[in-house]
């Protein structure tokens, strides 16, 4: 099971333009944001382990 994947982005705001689009019709949406880093997630999944 893959708990999550990093991307080494140029340009912050057109990848989280497009990564916003991209995870919409999979129920997920932005959750964390700064200048470095953007986080998606979906209702009900958790991203530590517990």
């Amino acid at each position: 099971m893959i708990a999550y994947t990093t991307l080494g982005v140029n340009d912050m705001a057109r990848a989280t333009a497009f990564y916003d689009a991209v995870f919409a019709p999979l129920g997920a949406v932005r959750d964390t944001t700064s200048e470095t880093w953007t986080g998606y997630v979906r209702a009900g999944d958790y991203g530590d382990t517990v």
